[in-house]
């Protein structure tokens, strides 16, 4: 799973019970009970930022620890064994493998359709790249990383609105999924389907 959203409650939790002189506040506290949260937007994202760089770290030492190639390029088959490989700057190379391993690592797309979106819109990939805190947000989705966002802004005191076209958590037991959907709201997040 994504483990920033627990480093992040975390963070908030601890904070919350800095501030309030006293336990930490759990999930059963209301929106009105909960403190107001002082917090230094860079330094989480300083945080953050070496939180994920570890991660990465961690997966390519692995890897090599495995004995296994890492190459982060653009590919395409050139017959069921051979791969046409390359990078950023445009060189090309070849390589044979018996064995392929494709993970995409997709990004999000921002659609032509909606003026403005590529220039006001991030993704959740790119939330903790701002160089301000976000103060007020529409999150935009149902899944589970939507969720967690609106969820994590909301605990950090943020304005935050979730918009979903279709049901939450697509996929997951409804029981929870609405248990999950009123546990945001009840902290405050408005939340319109």
């Amino acid at each position: 799973g994504w483990k920033l959203g627990n480093m992040l409650e975390d963070d908030v939790d601890e904070e919350a019970a800095a501030e309030s002189g006293g336990e930490s506040t759990d999930a059963s506290d209301s929106a009105e009970k909960r403190p107001t949260l002082e917090h230094d937007w860079h330094a989480l994202v300083e945080r953050v930022q070496s939180y994920i760089k570890s991660l990465n770290f961690g997966y390519r030492s692995a890897l090599q620890k495995a004995g296994i190639q890492y190459l982060n390029r653009f590919a395409s088959f050139k017959s069921a064994n051979v791969i046409s490989l390359r990078d950023r700057k445009g060189a090309e190379r070849e390589i044979r493998a018996k064995h392929v391993v494709i993970a995409v690592g997709g990004r999000p797309n921002f659609p032509d359709s909606f003026r403005g979106a590529r220039e006001l819109c991030v993704s959740s990939d790119d939330i903790f790249s701002l160089k301000r805190a976000p103060k007020k947000t529409l999150v935009v989705g149902g899944s589970y990383v939507a969720l967690e966002c609106a969820g994590f802004l909301r605990g950090l005191g943020f304005d935050v609105t979730l918009l979903m076209r279709s049901i939450p958590l697509r996929g997951f037991d409804r029981e929870c999924a609405d248990a999950v959907l009123n546990a945001i709201a009840s902290e405050g997040t408005r939340v319109m389907q």
